[in-house]
């Protein structure tokens, strides 16, 4: 399995704005639902009040690099911006991370 993290740095005051326009545009059930994502959650960060981690669970790599060329995440772009400190590209993407080992198995 696959992990990827992204880490979102929201401007000061926007972080609920970001979570209901992640809600509105169903960012992460659209992950699931056209690539095959296997699940995938928004934390907040404790420390950094204006840090959002996005987390997704992949059973490939090019699962993941599916989602990030897909045209509907990259028609997202434009609006993730109005929140975010950082630009935010159409080929942007977080870290993925490879299994080594996992319960269950």
């Amino acid at each position: 399995m696959y992990r990827s993290l992204l880490y979102l740095n929201v401007k000061p005051g926007k972080v609920e704005a970001l979570i209901d326009w992640y809600r509105d545009v169903d960012s992460l059930g659209k992950a699931v639902e056209l690539v095959g994502c296997v699940a995938t959650e928004i934390y907040p960060l404790p420390d950094e009040p204006n840090c959002l981690l996005v987390t997704a669970l992949w059973r490939g790599e090019g699962d993941y690099q599916r989602w990030v060329d897909h045209p509907y995440r990259k028609r997202l772009t434009g609006g993730i911006n109005e929140f975010l400190d950082d630009s935010f590209t159409e080929s942007s993407k977080g870290l993925l991370l490879t299994s080594i080992l996992s319960a269950p198995n």
